[in-house]
């Protein structure tokens, strides 16, 4: 799909200053030119679909740093909790009920809800399991990710084993 952003203020990663009444043509999801609306219109006029960002500020996509996706299922969770009580008496017992699944599908409702909110990456760490996970929904959501494993040291070799895992399923893949 061909795309033309238009008429919209550009933040871009590489000058200091916003291009007013700038576009933005994209080839096939990738971002081929940045400039002035008039200048791309005659470049990219024909054949692109044109998305009007008239008042709008386009912006490169956010980054989220730290963020454990599959735990969307549990938001709002015994959330008026101090840290210590809400992982120990809550988290922690109810996580042991986790499904590779439920994994999967919270971090899948994370990539959604990320991509929706202008998130284009999200770094991400919770319990790794080969068959569903969190890098398996990013990568289906269209999402990047940087993905790892929490490690605890009661179970080190197993820890070790799904890092392995991780590492040789998912690094550099899907895109």
């Amino acid at each position: 799909m061909n795309l033309l952003i238009q008429n919209g203020t550009i933040i871009t990663m590489r000058s200091q200053k916003a291009i007013r009444q700038g576009a933005i043509a994209i080839e096939d999801q990738n971002i081929i030119d940045v400039g002035k609306t008039r200048e791309l219109k005659r470049k990219y006029g024909r054949g692109y679909e044109k998305v009007d960002a008239k008042g709008k500020v386009v912006i490169p996509g956010l980054i989220n740093t730290h963020q454990h996706a599959a735990m969307s299922l549990l938001r709002g969770y015994a959330d008026d909790l101090p840290l210590k009580e809400w992982l120990e008496k809550r988290i922690w017992p109810i996580e042991n009920h986790m499904t590779a699944h439920d994994i999967y599908v919270g971090a899948l409702l994370t990539a959604i809800e990320s991509i929706m909110g202008g998130t284009t990456t999200v770094n991400t760490m919770y319990h790794y399991t080969p068959a569903e996970n969190e890098a398996k929904a990013f990568a289906e959501a269209g999402l990047r990710g940087v993905i790892g494993h929490v490690c605890f040291s009661r179970r080190k070799k197993e820890d070790k084993t799904a890092l392995e895992d991780l590492a040789r399923s998912w690094h550099n893949k899907a895109s």
